[in-house]
């Protein structure tokens, strides 16, 4: 007799929870936004099992359960409720795309990418499906596609800063470092006071050389981040306020302080104010902090001023470091030069030779006089 009471107060209290639920469809699922929010995913895989059959195939809490699923770590279960239901709301392409998102979830770009075609072909003027066609195409190396993707995000929405700034950087990409900062700096007025945005414009200015502009942007904010605190200080060296430089790098945390690329921006900084004692610390600060695609460039500036010091020997000790890590033509036209001037001039026959191979259009200056020195060496 008790166990038939509590069964049929058990049944009492499903369907009141039952009712309750229907009535919180009505008034936007209040309730299951809130579970989410607390992480109590459990309550809402219990409430939407507890809805009328009709209301389970509603977008709504279709879509508040995939995503308690999701958080539940059921992701499989979510994505084949969804697969299941897709054809269901072919008005408006919601299941798809979160379907499409919970692929690119799970990295599974292909299944991803046939969602998103299919939701633009129906709607070809959302914005965010483009956005995510370029997302998938960057994901699996296809910059040029991604660029297009982004270029039609941003097009049909303008007002939107983060579409822009993904176009740009999918021009940056693709080399096109100038369209990317026409781009930015034609929509600069729609987003004044948007700091990523400003913070990017800033970050194209500077790596377009365009100083004075970067540290009026940067000038505007109390407060940077790392990355553009470091870009601010050295753009104020570029334009010889080394000091006022220094002082803005100095608060940096000193790993950032001590990166490669800030100890390589202040050794160029110091070579342009003609101090090469200083130029030569961080140049050696830069080459501690770990081989990179500039180390080589370090080298041979550090072989530069050695040749302006006359201490041959570590000019050349130089140069074959750099050339270890890289042969780049202006490495191998120093080795050249030093070598004829340690008297060594099979050498340097032979690096003449190489870099006549070597060379390009910009380098006709040294191009005409390796060829001359090779012919003198010959003649000798």
């Amino acid at each position: 007799m008790v166990r038939n009471t509590f069964r049929i107060f058990c049944f009492c209290c499903i369907s009141t929870l039952g009712s309750t639920i229907s009535a919180q469809n009505v008034s936007g699922f209040s309730n299951w936004y809130e579970a989410l929010a607390e992480g109590k995913s459990d309550s809402i895989l219990v409430w939407y099992q507890l809805l009328p059959a009709s209301e389970r195939i509603q977008s709504k809490p279709v879509l508040l359960y995939a995503e308690a699923l999701n958080r539940s770590n059921q992701v499989d279960q979510a994505i084949d409720l969804l697969d299941e239901l897709k054809t269901s709301d072919s008005l408006n392409g919601e299941f798809r795309d979160r379907l499409a998102e919970l692929y690119m979830q799970e990295l599974l770009w292909e299944k991803a990418y046939v969602h998103y075609s299919s939701l633009l072909n129906q709607f070809p003027k959302v914005a965010k499906y483009w956005r995510k066609m370029g997302d998938i195409s960057l994901q699996v190396d296809q910059n040029e596609a991604a660029s297009y993707y982004y270029s039609q995000a941003h097009i049909h929405d303008v007002y939107n800063p983060e579409y822009t700034i993904l176009y740009a950087k999918s021009l940056v990409n693709l080399d096109k470092l100038d369209s990317a900062l026409q781009l930015i700096q034609k929509n600069s007025a729609l987003f004044p006071n948007n700091r990523s945005y400003q913070f990017y414009l800033a970050e194209l200015l500077y790596r377009n050389s365009s100083y004075q502009s970067t540290v009026q942007i940067l000038d505007r904010f109390t407060q940077l981040p790392n990355y553009y605190q470091m870009i601010s200080g050295l753009s104020w060296i570029q334009l010889d306020s080394f000091q006022r430089g220094m002082d803005i790098l100095v608060e940096l945390p000193e790993k950032l302080l001590q990166h490669e690329v800030v100890q390589g921006k202040l050794a160029h900084a110091c070579l342009q104010l003609g101090d090469t004692t200083k130029a030569m610390v961080y140049f050696e600060g830069a080459l501690e902090a770990g081989i990179s695609k500039n180390s080589a460039i370090y080298y041979l500036e550090k072989a530069k001023v050695y040749l302006q010091l006359n201490n041959l020997p570590q000019a050349k000790n130089a140069v074959y470091k750099g050339m270890s890590i890289k042969r780049l033509p202006e490495l191998v036209w120093y080795n050249a030069k030093i070598s004829e001037l340690q008297g060594q001039l099979a050498q340097a026959k032979t690096s003449y030779s190489e870099f006549i191979q070597m060379a390009d259009s910009t380098q006709l200056n040294k191009l005409t006089e390796a060829q001359f020195k090779l012919d003198s060496l010959s003649r000798n």
